[in-house]
């Protein structure tokens, strides 16, 4: 199941329906990249904070910037 509260969602405005983009993991403060195709948000895990980009249409991995 998964805890909304500490994950990033999509919701397609047409239908309503709300995807989650992470999950296993808390994330939040997502911010669209310029270019539209990837979603970036912070990560947080083993007592840091990462910064973490992932493609809208999940084709990749979510992979952190460094």
């Amino acid at each position: 199941m998964t805890d909304w509260l500490n994950a990033v969602s999509i919701i397609d405005i047409v239908s309503g329906t709300l995807t989650p983009l992470t999950s296993g993991f808390m994330a939040d403060c997502p911010e669209c990249s310029p270019d539209g195709q990837r979603v970036l948000f912070r990560r947080f895990g083993n007592g840091s904070e990462e910064i973490w980009r992932q493609r809208f249409d999940r084709s990749d991995a979510a992979s952190a910037l460094h």
